[in-house]
């Protein structure tokens, strides 16, 4: 009873902190896809030689990593932020997509 109460104590202190470095990474990181993603022929050309599948695994894959490495919280808690973090820059980039011709 002891132990459950000093660990429960620890976690509501815990603070949820940010790491500056993985978050300026992980915008210029989607600046880049989606600045690439937008010149004509550019995103066909890499597809080409790779495969549009394959790059988009590797690209978010690459942001999920750098999602998990900004926030320092419980392990739950970066990984529901990392899914949260993919999934609106995913719909940001296929909003932004559309727009484009």
């Amino acid at each position: 009873m002891l132990f459950n109460l000093v660990t429960t104590k620890k976690i509501n202190q815990r603070a949820i902190k940010f790491h500056s470095i993985p978050l300026v990474l992980l915008v210029l990181f989607f600046v880049l896809m989606v600045g690439i993603g937008s010149v004509p022929g550019q995103a066909s050309s890499l597809s080409a030689h790779v495969g549009d599948k394959p790059l988009h695994c590797m690209a978010y894959a690459v942001m999920a990593f750098l999602g998990f490495q900004s926030i320092n919280a419980h392990r739950w808690i970066r990984i529901t932020f990392s899914l949260i973090l993919i999934a609106s820059l995913g719909l940001i980039d296929e909003c932004i997509q559309a727009l484009l011709p």
